[in-house]
């Protein structure tokens, strides 16, 4: 008996072959197509599988950017032909309320400017306009109180201090929402008070002013909700940390225990040192009292390892004044680490003054360049170098 295939080649030539070798034929046939028809499938599969895999998602904001290529920062040195591009960013307040808008409207400004590193050793600032910026969302007839500027993973982000939404500042000036953050645990219905941003192994920190909310006489408890952390994944996943231990142990090594207390809003992570960096805006080894904290502003830094259980405290140059507390700093391009562009700022209730400086600093805590105010009467809290989101967006 001949194979199968011989059988079937004499079919298509010989019309008087057995209803049985044809129905074979054919049923052969269909095997040989199933079987193709099936590998075709798997390998077609296994290509999307692959080229899905292989592509950012396409989840909102985070399918813009490449999670492979994390925060990219400048590392060239600030010169005079090769300037470094900053953004600092204004919490105004009450005074954020665009009062002539028929709907709510609130306003912060950005004001850029570049810092150079000249031959003779100095340091200079050079200014450019403000540029506001205007939201709708706020809380209780407040927002756009914007408190930290940080770029992350290829987009410029900032925290509002009332509603507890993380903005993302897109290039066309729109300032839209990626994150709604509740504080404490979470589990609650009032947005958490962001003052800090930083990035650690690729996740976004946001943190608050790490100290307990308390009555008028600073001795009665009301909440400890503002001393969490929330960690955000660069998928966009969140999870609530306890700091409350973190924040005790800074305590400890300035010599400010309960009742004594920090405030702070200028907490960085440094890769380059492995070392959590802290600036904190008021130091006082007495209980909390409102007129007397605005008197309280610090020149100290605190340095500690990344389980935050052994921290060493640093005198920051001198303390030109106490109304003066820091809000924000950002380590500058090209130092690896070792010098910080610091932001102090200040504020009198009574008066309604508000007032910022620049000053630059080594991690050592020699100053580079004297406290120098801002052309803007604004309270500037966020700064962050944008150099290579600008180079992104262009």
């Amino acid at each position: 008996m001949s194979s199968p295939h011989i059988a079937y080649s004499k079919l298509t030539k010989t019309p008087g072959a057995s209803p049985v070798s044809i129905k074979q034929a054919v049923m052969e046939g269909k095997g040989r197509t199933v079987i193709i028809a099936i590998c075709a499938a798997v390998a077609v599969m296994c290509f999307f599988f692959i080229f899905s895999s292989s592509r950012p998602r396409s989840d909102g904001f985070l399918s813009r950017r490449d999670p492979k290529m994390g925060s990219v920062r400048r590392t060239i040195p600030c010169t005079d032909t090769t300037p470094c591009k900053f953004y600092i960013l204004a919490d105004l307040d009450q005074q954020s309320k665009v009062p002539e808008s028929k709907k709510p409207k609130f306003r912060s400004v950005i004001k850029p400017a570049s810092i150079i590193h000249q031959r003779d050793g100095s340091w200079s600032i050079r200014w450019e306009d403000d540029e506001d910026v205007f939201g709708n969302h706020n809380e209780a007839g407040r927002g756009m109180e914007l408190s930290e500027l940080l770029q992350w993973h290829g987009m410029l982000l900032s925290g509002d201090d009332r509603t507890g939404i993380v903005y993302e500042h897109l290039p066309t000036g729109v300032v839209a929402p990626r994150f709604i953050l509740a504080e404490g645990d979470g589990n609650t219905n009032k947005g958490m008070k962001i003052e800090w941003m930083t990035e650690k192994d690729g996740d976004l920190y946001v943190g608050s002013f790490g100290k307990e909310f308390t009555d008028a006489t600073g001795e009665v408890v009301q909440s400890r909700n503002n001393m969490w952390v929330t960690v955000i994944s660069p998928d966009g996943a969140t999870k609530r940390v306890n700091w409350t231990r973190e924040y005790d142990v800074m305590r400890e090594t300035l010599g400010t225990p309960w009742p004594g207390y920090l405030i702070h809003e200028a907490v960085h992570w440094s890769e380059a040192l492995r070392k959590w960096v802290i600036l904190p805006r008021r130091v006082s080894k007495e209980k909390y009292d409102e007129d007397a904290d605005e008197k309280r502003g610090s020149n100290k830094a605190i340095f500690c390892d990344e389980s935050i259980t052994r921290c060493e405290g640093v005198t920051m140059g001198q303390l030109v004044d106490p109304a003066r507390g820091f809000s924000s700093f950002k380590f500058v391009p090209g130092t690896k680490d070792g010098v910080i562009l610091a932001l102090k700022s200040l504020e009198d209730g009574a008066s309604g003054t508000q007032k910022s400086y620049l000053s630059v600093l080594s991690t050592a805590g020699d100053t580079l360049m004297e406290e120098t105010e801002v052309p803007s009467g604004h309270k500037f809290e966020g700064l962050e170098f944008v150099d290579s989101w600008l180079h992104r967006i262009r």
